[in-house]
């Protein structure tokens, strides 16, 4: 692992590093799926999208494997908000006839992605440095911020923002968003 030699740590705190993104991605779905609800999906994925792609190119700038595994837990926390985010909208937007499968094609791009997020590790890294890859990676991700920007708020939101708004929403909506994201999964 490239975490070794960069930071002369030994494999379980470079086990560490690798993990500290996915324990980020864990929690994050959760936690900016709630404010999503609260304040839009389409701010919610732009604020995402916008801390994945800031902390993935810090990691690049770490100089050591604290730092390293700060970066990639906060670039985490993005990642796992885009995903569960995207996946509401997905279900807000699409057409019901056709969500399963839409939702299974949008599976297969992320796994896509990982894919590909191995390739250009393997094959770039070793040209242009880990560092580089990291900053590359959070440009992109930042690039992507431009084409969320034109994307319009999802209608369901928009409604259930107008309904409670006029204090029109059923006691089961009021009560379910008062309780914040974790105890939901749980009542």
């Amino acid at each position: 692992m490239y975490w070794e030699k960069a930071f002369h740590v030994p494999p379980p705190i470079a086990a560490l590093i690798v993990t500290a993104n996915l324990i980020g991605t864990a929690i994050g779905g959760p936690l900016f799926g709630h404010y999503a609800d609260i304040i839009g999906r389409k701010r919610a994925l732009y604020i995402t999208i916008a801390i994945f792609g800031v902390f993935t190119a810090l990691v690049g700038t770490a100089q050591n494997a604290l730092e390293a595994a700060i970066y990639r837990f906060l670039g985490g926390l993005g990642m796992g908000c885009e995903w569960g985010i995207g996946m509401t909208l997905l279900t807000e937007v699409w057409p019901p006839e056709s969500r399963g499968s839409m939702g299974g094609n949008l599976e297969g791009i992320a796994s896509l992605g990982f894919l590909m997020s191995a390739a250009v590790g393997y094959f770039a890294m070793p040209v242009i440095g880990w560092r580089m890859v990291y900053y590359l990676s959070g440009l992109i991700a930042l690039f992507v911020l431009f084409v969320r920007y034109a994307m319009p708020e999802s209608k369901v939101w928009l409604e259930y923002k107008s309904k409670k708004e006029r204090g029109e929403l059923p006691d089961e909506l009021k009560n379910k968003v008062r309780r914040g994201p974790f105890i939901q999964l749980f009542y």
